[in-house]
């Protein structure tokens, strides 16, 4: 996944991205739009009713500097 701001300082718009809405980031104010390589899996994850949200521990890994 990639951030709206990250995708903006390429030089070229990637092909097979895949926008996935707005999000609560952590360290962030304001909600980020993020975007991931349509791959089925990593939509299946993303895309589930709020109601069979994994829990944080679960969830996909954030990047850590």
């Amino acid at each position: 996944m990639i951030s709206d701001s990250t995708k903006s300082l390429l030089s070229e718009d990637p092909a097979g991205l895949t926008d996935l809405g707005e999000f609560d980031v952590r360290g962030r104010q304001a909600r980020t739009r993020l975007w991931s390589l349509d791959d089925e899996r990593i939509m299946k994850q993303v895309r589930r009713p709020q109601d069979e949200a994994l829990p944080d521990d679960e969830a996909l890994p954030v990047p850590r500097d």
